[in-house]
């Protein structure tokens, strides 16, 4: 007799080595490497990826998600501690405030939360450090215009009292 129901990867891998592969592979590890790593087929590894979510269980695939949240927000916290005057002289700080948003946006849509309620706010982080920039640089040529009316002043100032 013939088995009509032929044996699937989900028959033949456990939930835990899917975990395993999955969480790997949530991490930025290559089919390849997975395949070496867990000694499973290229394909199968890609089957497990890339198949049916009925392969893990939920909750699984929560558990991942929420763990790659958690590492976003650390992400974003530890760029916005790291900002120092000297950072601002070498990024802009609209550059900042995307790389933050940014963040914060990934890993709320990992932990299923919406990213409209924070798009108005990304909108006015950005423009508001596209106006400070602006700012920043006219008060930078300000500097510069009293620099150098400062300069002619001393100078007229010693030719008056050379005379």
């Amino acid at each position: 007799m013939v088995n009509s129901n032929p044996l699937t990867i989900k028959d033949l891998v456990d939930d835990s080595t899917r975990m395993v592969i999955l969480s790997l592979r949530a991490c930025g590890t290559s089919y390849d490497s997975i395949s070496m790593r867990i000694n499973l087929p290229l394909n199968d590894i890609k089957e497990i990826c890339n198949g049916p979510s009925s392969y893990v269980e939920q909750e699984v695939v929560d558990n991942i998600k929420k763990g790659l949240a958690n590492k976003l927000y650390l992400a974003s916290s530890n760029i916005i501690s790291c900002i120092s005057d000297e950072d601002v002289e070498q990024a802009t700080l609209q550059q900042k405030a995307s790389s933050v948003a940014t963040l914060i946006d990934k890993a709320r849509l990992l932990s299923n939360e919406s990213t409209e309620n924070i798009a108005g706010i990304q909108q006015v982080i950005l423009r508001d450090t596209d106006e400070l920039s602006k700012l920043e640089q006219e008060q930078e040529k300000l500097r510069r215009e009293i620099s150098d009316l400062e300069i002619s002043l001393a100078m007229e100032r010693k030719r008056q009292s050379g005379d």
